[in-house]
């Protein structure tokens, strides 16, 4: 029997484990602990007795930084519906999170764009320069030899 760890954080079940009694262990095996897990990552029973979702994510490129934690309560809910909506609020956010990486990947490739055409246009008003440099000095030295 898995029990969740979470679910050992909540006081009155860690003594019904240590109490030992017949009592107790009558309870345990009428609790069915597999409805206290949760397959989606950052969603997990906590023992205030609500459905946590925890949400954490970095872009040190960009500076932004997403830490959301949130509680939806069973006494507010129910357990169910809780837990439903804990999983869908944790699916929102990762698709949020999704959006803004594409929103990124657009505006990153502007400005890539726009970095690359700057640098093309200095490097052609660089030659036209040098070019330009070239053909006076070619001009002066032409009137200077014809004058010896």
């Amino acid at each position: 029997m898995a029990i969740p760890k979470s679910v050992m954080a909540s006081g009155y079940i860690r003594r019904m484990f240590r109490a030992g009694t017949n009592e107790s262990r009558e309870l345990i095996k009428q609790i069915e602990w597999t409805k206290y897990l949760c397959g989606v990552r950052g969603v997990r029973w906590h023992p205030s007795g609500s459905w946590r979702v925890q949400f954490k994510r970095r872009c040190y490129e960009h500076n932004y930084f997403v830490n959301c934690s949130c509680y939806f309560r069973v006494g507010q809910w129910g357990f169910d519906r809780a837990k439903e909506m804990a999983i869908g609020y944790r699916r929102r956010l990762e698709y949020e999170w999704a959006e803004v990486q594409e929103a990124w990947k657009v505006i990153d490739h502007e400005r890539e764009t726009a970095r690359l055409k700057k640098r093309e246009a200095r490097r052609v008003a660089e030659l036209e320069a040098q070019e330009l440099m070239d053909h006076d000095g070619d001009a002066d030295g032409l009137l200077i030899g014809g004058e010896e």
